[in-house]
């Protein structure tokens, strides 16, 4: 988050553009909640469609969409679908460091940015 966060900062300030920074805290719920409200359309086609948390909160959002994540970029691929334009998703692919958070952040510091 705090890199996302300083991405904005530098994206403001160097390029003059702007950019809003959202934290998801689970995309499995997310996902979850969205499956639903397509099985629910699915089964009720002549019923007024339910749109999912995720696409009402993004319906009137536009841009480039991309995700953030310490874990492999298939984690926030899962709400993919449901992102107007697409979602870039940034993770630890190819890393290969599984080890606890704090291991992983005490690597980070000790590497050139």
């Amino acid at each position: 988050m705090r890199e996302a966060l300083r991405a904005q900062e530098v994206l403001a300030e160097q390029f003059d553009v702007s950019a809003d920074v959202w934290s998801a805290t689970s995309y499995k719920l997310l996902r979850g909640d969205a499956l639903r409200a397509k099985r629910w359309n699915m089964l009720h086609p002549t019923a007024v469609p339910k749109k999912s948390y995720l696409e009402s909160v993004l319906q009137n959002e536009e841009g480039v969409f991309v995700a953030v994540s310490d874990y492999m970029k298939m984690v926030p691929d899962q709400i993919a679908p449901w992102i107007p334009g697409g979602l870039m998703t940034l993770g630890t692919d190819g890393f290969g460091r599984s080890d606890t958070a704090p291991i992983l952040e005490d690597f980070s510091k000790s590497t050139p940015s």
